[in-house]
């Protein structure tokens, strides 16, 4: 009978007993056994036939070896190389014969290895057993630490104090005593952690340690004595059991901020980052500053709101957008749709003039895009967009922004180095009159944040890990430089497809009218490129009147609005030829809504007045002809005809 369903360091349990053996040595069809999880040197010698029979049987279940390999710790290898050294003289004494420790021959020899090394014979046995019974694999010989200690294991405590005899008389740690800490951790819990450990014992000593006495009709309030009172010393150490530094941090400044600050830093945005327009960080900031009207410095309009979108590998600024709108779709569209705008053009149209290198990022989309859990990051228009593109999405926990550090940093950058320099900024101060010393307004605005890009773009960053292609390229650490050569090595940024198509479909929508002046879209005038299309709108206009059209604008201008006919995307623009329409040429429809509310508002006040008026004249009148009428009155009837008869001889 084949002898391969077993070998050496396989473990046999008894089915009636579940009691467990090693197989520790099979030779000339002969089977050594040793009884595990039991604290004797206890070793059988059975038939490997027998052995067999009672496995078939299901008398025994075979189970696998199990030990797995140890962490081990270089303090205990002296330990270990003692009873290594023991292990192994028994061993060569035997010549590896396993049969020379059965029926008491073990005695004799090890009594000459005690003498020998210097050790007792408990010692001896101890390990051997050990030895055998881990299946002959030196590791167990290493103390297992990892297993004392009752890690995890809340301490049972009894009517006697527990631990080293103290110069002061201990309260031992009974559960009216864990009740009442028990109850100081929840104070200390709600109170966020900001009460000081000497005033909660303080507090706990006086709810629960205090009794009361009257003294001369008085009642008075003294301490228990203080073999009844738990002393700062275990009150101390068992909160700081119960809460560690960062539960204490978690508790008073919340989880979220908690996970932000102290979670570990395992890697970095480069990590699985394969170059240039594989990954885009998206975010808004409230800034800190005011912004006034265009068109009327005087009246204040709203804190500014920045969003940014940036390039994780570069650290480059492919868009931006400044606006009023804040966690809003209205506001990130505008930043998306200048992330694939032509630079040049768009600094020109705020008045800066720039070459094409110093912002190299136009017609250009991500493979994915990072943002928080932001409202326009959560819409189905955001959603829809990001669908349309092919853009994958990442959602990283709000209040994280180490999940997000490249667009946290820029921020960072734009507020050193806007702080003290414009009037209008918001400081923690009662009285900082930021709102009435707000001078700048969105055009200008905007202009400060071009130039704050420019430069960043364009900075030399000092702890940017450049990778060995970059050094051996003699890329240096500026974005602008990064970006182009990683645009150009890997090619992991993708082309827009259709500029106007991937525009129109991040504009905002609206409604317009087309009426026989042209279209018409919040009282303003456009006319479309196409004349012929707009001629037969035009006469059947004044035939049939006016009807309805769904455009789309940009909220950053008011020049042109954009519209679909059917066949291909349209511009129709502002024309400046109707006077209604002149002072409204290049502003940003945020300055145009706020203008036309403060004429509302005018408009009522002008009505109200011109009532007042009104009313005022008609008195007048009236007192005029109830004076005509007593004048009259007082006039006899002949008179009256006579007077009449002479008019009508004169007339004749």
């Amino acid at each position: 009978m084949s002898n391969a369903r077993v070998k050496v360091g396989d473990v046999l349990i008894y089915t009636k007993t579940t009691e467990r053996y090693r197989i520790i040595q099979i030779k000339n069809f002969e089977c050594l056994l040793i009884c595990m999880d039991i604290s004797k040197l206890k070793i059988s010698r059975h038939d490997l036939k027998d052995i067999i029979v009672a496995l078939e049987s299901e008398l025994f279940m075979l189970q696998e070896d199990t030990n797995a390999d140890l962490i081990l710790d270089d303090n205990e290898d002296m330990v270990f190389n003692k009873r290594l050294t023991i292990i192994n003289a028994i061993m060569n004494r035997i010549n590896n014969d396993l049969l020379s420790l059965i029926d008491g021959r073990q005695g004799i020899l090890i009594k000459e290895i005690s003498s020998e090394y210097n050790v007792s014979v408990v010692f001896i046995y101890k390990y051997l057993r050990v030895f055998l019974q881990g299946g002959m694999n030196y590791q167990v010989l290493y103390n297992k630490y990892s297993n004392c200690g009752g890690k995890g294991k809340e301490k049972k405590y009894t009517t006697k104090k527990a631990g080293r005899i103290s110069s002061n008389s201990l309260v031992p740690l009974d559960d009216e005593v864990l009740h009442n800490f028990e109850k100081m951790l929840k104070y200390y819990v709600k109170k966020k952690c900001k009460v000081a450990k000497k005033d909660l014992y303080e507090k706990m000593i006086m709810d629960f340690y205090t009794q009361e006495i009257q003294l001369f009709d008085e009642i008075e309030y003294i301490l228990k004595p203080i073999s009844q009172i738990p002393s700062k010393r275990q009150f101390y150490y068992w909160l700081n059991k119960k809460i560690t530094i960062a539960d204490r941090y978690k508790i008073e400044f919340g989880s979220s901020v908690a996970k932000n600050d102290i979670r570990p830093l395992t890697s970095d945005t480069l990590y699985r980052n394969y170059g240039a327009g594989y990954c885009f960080e998206m975010d808004e900031m409230e800034t800190d500053f005011y912004l006034v009207s265009s068109f009327n410095r005087s009246y204040r309009i709203g804190r500014a709101i920045l969003y940014v979108i940036i390039d994780t590998y570069s650290k480059e600024i492919v868009g931006i957008s400044v606006g009023l709108n804040n966690n809003s779709w209205n506001g990130a569209n505008l930043a998306l749709l200048n992330m694939i705008e032509d630079k040049v053009e768009y600094c020109k149209k705020y008045g800066v003039t720039i070459q094409e290198d110093e912002w190299p990022v136009s017609k250009l989309i991500p493979q994915s895009i990072r943002v928080d859990n932001g409202s326009e990051y959560i819409c189905n228009s955001f959603y829809q967009f990001i669908g349309e593109q092919g853009i994958n999405i990442q959602h990283v926990t709000a209040g994280c922004g180490s999940l997000k550090p490249n667009v946290e940093q820029s921020f960072n950058q734009f507020n050193k180095l806007l702080n003290g320099k414009i009037e209008g900024q918001i400081y923690k101060e009662h009285n900082s009159r930021h709102i009435e010393k707000a001078t700048l307004n969105i055009y200008e605005f905007t202009q400060i944040v071009i130039y704050f890009v420019l430069n960043y773009n364009s900075r030399y960053m000092k702890s940017y890990p450049r990778d060995k292609d970059l050094i051996s390229n003699n890329i240096k650490s500026i974005p602008n430089e990064i970006w182009n050569y990683s645009i150009y090595k890997h090619g992991c940024i993708r082309s827009v497809y259709s500029v106007p198509n991937f525009k129109f479909s991040l504009l905002k929508e609206g409604k317009a009218r087309i009426t026989r002046n042209g279209i018409e879209f919040k009282r303003l005038i456009y006319l479309p490129d196409d004349t012929e299309w707009i001629n037969k709108e035009l006469v059947s206009v004044a035939m049939l009147g006016a009807r309805k059209l769904s455009i789309r604008y940009d909220d950053r201008n008011t020049n042109n609005i954009y519209f679909n006919d059917g066949e291909k995307i349209v511009i129709a623009t502002l024309n400046v030829n109707k006077s209604i329409n002149k002072p409204y040429l290049d502003l940003n429809w945020v300055d145009f809504d706020i203008q036309k509310e403060l004429e509302k508002t005018e408009i009522i006040n002008a009505d109200l007045n011109n009532t007042s008026n009104n009313i005022h004249a008609k008195r007048k009148i009236n007192e005029i002809v109830n004076r005509a009428k007593d004048s009259s009155n007082n006039i006899p009837i002949e008179k009256k005809i006579y007077a009449l008869i002479g008019l009508m001889k004169r007339e004749n």
